[in-house]
C-alpha cells in the first residue's frame, strides 16, 4: 500500500480568488460575475485530487459560480474540460508570476510548489 500524499493548502491563496476575473471562461457558460469567483480546484488526480480529497492548491483557478458548476458538474467531456482546465490554469500561472513578481507571498507559495519546491 502506497502511502497517502499530505495535501499543500494555503488559504491566503484560496481568499486571492474574491472578487477577481474568473479564468475558466466556459464558452456560453461564463457569467463573469467577479462577486462570485472562488478558487476552482482542479479534479484531476495527478493534481492531487482523490475520492473526498481536494487537488492541491496550486491546482487552483479563479472560477465564477456558472463556470465552477459546469467544470463540477456538467456533462460536458472529460476532453473538453481537461482543454478548458489547462488553458485557465496557464492564464493563473501568469496571473500568480506577476503577482509573486510585486511581492505576493501565496502567489509566490503556488510557483514554488508548481515547480517542486
Amino acid at each position: 500500500m502506497f502511502p497517502k500524499t499530505v495535501a499543500r493548502r494555503n488559504r491566503q491563496l484560496l481568499d486571492m480568488a474574491q472578487d477577481k476575473p474568473c479564468l475558466l471562461i466556459v464558452p456560453d457558460v461564463c457569467c463573469g460575475d467577479t462577486a462570485t469567483t472562488v478558487a476552482a480546484h482542479s479534479n484531476w488526480s495527478e493534481h492531487g485530487k482523490g475520492g473526498a480529497r481536494k487537488a492541491d492548491d496550486q491546482y487552483t483557478v479563479w472560477a465564477c459560480a456558472t463556470c465552477h458548476s459546469w467544470l463540477d458538474f456538467s456533462g460536458a467531456s472529460a476532453e473538453e474540460k481537461r482543454a478548458v482546465w489547462d488553458k485557465a490554469h496557464a492564464a493563473q500561472v501568469d496571473v500568480w508570476t506577476a503577482m509573486a513578481a510585486h511581492g505576493n507571498k501565496a502567489a509566490r507559495w503556488a510557483i514554488d510548489q508548481l515547480n517542486g519546491g
